[in-house]
């Protein structure tokens, strides 16, 4: 009899959660949708609702799920980047002749303390003068753009390819002094200053919100800024991809080393065999790096995982090796990838596929702590109600007319449930539809 029940009270909230969606479906908005929910109870192993989940739909930047889970499973939790430091020549009275070379390890973290490790390097081995040149080592590593990527994202701080080196996230940020409406506002200074770029600047002032693109491509020195920025009296400021981040480093190494008084006479002609001394910079463990990754929804570092994932197994950091990799792991699955944070909008996935990823990791404590929480954090902070806060954990994927999330959650029975919610080409605002998709997430709490 009691067993009656639970099964009778069972089948009144699918009920109730059905007629949730439906409602959600039959919303003026949402009728133009393409809309995938998958939702399942891992502590009972059971399927709770299947609608539309064989859909390939386009999954934005759900596809960083998808790296950093191989990720982890192929490098490990522990893993750290080493990028090697070699000093190439001789040392004689404090003067170094030879070369510095930076073996580059495709560690999407590197930033200004790994100047200052080069240069605490070279204090190390008491060397005062530099006769030589500096040289970034990249052959591990493909260092094109991806092929699928729109040209309005490509020049811009979201969209840089993850090359061998990369360095201060490969962004540069450019600042406008505002103008009245309808003008075009003065670029002020670009921070590190990017003094080889030709910008061509064709901003308007107008709107309330950031509509600025930066275009180019990599290894170009031409860049057009298009769109609009806000009126007003102060000063905006938007991000830019950086062109050649082995370069900007070389620069600023310099600059660092003539700020210590280090001598260095720029000398190409030099060249050694020798390895005079060797030392490797560390970046922090592999979960932290995906924490990153996920919550701050970092496209960069998910390339970067995708083309080491490329190097571990193959032996050359490429976006084709790294999606040849996670083929590999799930050989039985129609996969249809193109890069590793979501950026091509030729990627395409099953909310069956996101499912099967989300009951894998279920025991992933790494995976599962990388990901955002409901109302705090992550790309999770936004996406919450009175009811949801603090209880979901996951992460978004959204494009123009595109918004989906994935995780876990536990129910009022302290159940562990999965959910995948694909929404493709709605109407309207945003907000709007994140409203509707929690509300038929609660009911299934």
């Amino acid at each position: 009899m009691k067993k009656l029940v639970l099964l009778f009270i069972l089948s009144i909230n699918l009920l109730q959660a059905q007629q949730v969606l439906n409602t959600f479906l039959n919303k003026e908005n949402l009728k133009p949708a393409t809309v995938s929910l998958a939702v399942y109870n891992l502590s009972t192993q059971q399927n709770i609702t299947n609608f539309q989940t064989e859909k390939l739909l386009y999954p934005a930047s759900l596809q960083k799920l998808i790296s950093t889970s191989a990720a982890l499973k192929i490098l490990g939790a522990d893993f750290r980047y080493k990028t090697k430091v070699n000093l190439k020549g001789t040392l004689t009275n404090q003067t170094f002749k030879g070369v510095i070379e930076i073996e580059a390890s495709g560690d999407p973290s590197l930033n200004e303390k790994f100047i200052d490790f080069v240069y605490t390097f070279l204090k190390e081995k008491n060397i005062n003068t530099l006769e030589g040149y500096i040289t970034v080592n990249q052959q591990s590593f493909c260092l094109n753009a991806e092929k699928s990527w729109l040209i309005e994202d490509v020049a811009n701080y979201y969209g840089s390819p993850a090359f061998g080196f990369n360095f201060i996230e490969n962004t540069y940020r450019l600042t406008f002094a505002q103008r009245d409406e309808g003008k075009t506002p003065k670029i002020l200074a670009t921070s590190p200053k990017m003094e080889h770029l030709k910008f061509d600047n064709q901003l308007v002032s107008k709107g309330k919100r950031d509509k600025a693109y930066i275009l180019g491509m990599p290894f170009s020195k031409e860049r057009k800024i298009v769109g609009s920025i806000p009126p007003g009296a102060g000063t905006f400021t938007i991000k830019g991809a950086i062109d050649n981040p082995a370069q900007l480093f070389k620069n600023m190494l310099i600059k660092k080393l003539q700020k210590e008084k280090i001598d260095f006479v720029f000398n190409d002609n030099i060249s050694s065999e020798n390895i005079f001394a060797s030392k490797e910079y560390m970046s922090q463990e592999l979960q932290k790096i995906i924490t990153v990754t996920n919550q701050n929804s970092n496209n960069l570092y998910a390339e970067a995982l995708l083309k080491t994932i490329g190097l571990e197994k193959y032996g050359y950091g490429s976006t084709a090796n790294g999606l040849k990799a996670i083929e590999a792991l799930y050989s039985s699955q129609k996969l249809s990838f193109y890069d590793g944070s979501g950026l091509s909008r030729k990627n395409l996935m099953s909310s069956n596929f996101l499912m099967m990823l989300l009951k894998n990791n279920e025991n992933n404590i790494n995976f599962k702590n990388s990901l955002g929480v409901s109302g705090i954090s992550g790309t999770m902070k936004y996406f919450s109600s009175e009811k949801t806060k603090g209880k979901l954990i996951g992460k978004s994927g959204s494009a123009d007319g595109v918004l989906n999330y994935a995780g876990y959650f536990k129910n009022s029975k302290n159940e562990q449930i999965a959910f995948v919610f694909l929404v493709n080409n709605y109407t309207g605002s945003k907000s709007s539809v994140r409203r509707e998709m929690l509300k038929v997430l609660e009911s299934y709490f």
